[in-house]
């Protein structure tokens, strides 16, 4: 009996380890997983949506949804569509993982990227937060609805975008969702940001040192653990 015991407290510790690696440190969800039931979803410019605009695009004028598919050959297709009241996007940054590259194998054009954006690009991005950049692919088109497509093997997660357009009465018109303006992007609100493509689709890490958690229990178990003999009475 003291065996199993022993055993079984040598397995809940094993699963508490895997869980602190898989569990994140920070209490922020940017670059969090994306829960499946989350990979249809949307933020407005309306009061409590998750972005903030400017101009027209202010109090609802602006709306970016995204729909996530799974083409059951181990890539996923991301579509994007944001709407500007009045005034179209013009372009639209999008983050990404920072060792993506290689793994866009299809999308819409035309892209520059992926790079760092931030506000240092002189009036490309105006209004992008002091101090903030991301990595990703900036889009050069748009329009009002516009779609942008993005096909990669990386699974969502919680992550920023930007948008913008040119000038209404003399002021420029962008959008952006709330985490970018934060430091560190730290929010523990799903709302504060958009599913974005980050981690790749095989198993993470954290499954892997589970299932070899699991292999090394079951050696010890087998060593540890020997089939008694009771005798009849």
């Amino acid at each position: 009996m003291k065996r199993v015991v022993r055993f079984i407290k040598i397995l809940l510790l094993a699963a508490s380890l895997v869980m602190i690696n898989v569990l994140p440190a920070k209490a922020s969800l940017w670059d969090a997983p994306v829960d499946p039931g989350d990979y249809t979803g949307s933020r407005t410019s309306a009061s409590g949506g998750g972005v903030y605009a400017t101009q027209s695009w202010d109090n609802g004028g602006f709306t970016i949804s995204w729909d996530i598919t799974n083409n059951n050959d181990g890539t996923l297709t991301y579509k994007y569509t944001l709407t500007g009241e009045k005034k179209s996007i013009s372009h639209f940054i999008l983050e990404l993982s920072g060792d993506i590259e290689g793994d866009i194998f299809d999308g819409s054009d035309p892209y520059q990227g992926p790079a760092s954006w931030g506000p240092g690009h002189g009036n490309s991005n105006p209004g992008f937060p002091e101090g903030a950049a991301i990595y990703g692919i900036k889009f050069e088109f748009g329009g009002s609805p516009v779609t942008y497509t993005l096909v990669t093997n990386r699974l969502p997660v919680w992550g920023n975008f930007y948008a913008k357009d040119g000038k209404e009465s003399g002021d420029f018109l962008f959008a952006y969702n709330n985490a970018l303006a934060l430091t560190g992007f730290n929010s523990d609100v799903e709302n504060d940001f958009i599913a974005r493509p980050n981690s790749i689709v095989p198993l993470p890490g954290s499954m892997v040192l589970f299932g070899t958690a699991l292999v090394g229990l079951l050696v010890y178990g087998r060593g540890k653990f020997k089939p008694q003999r009771y005798r009849l009475l």
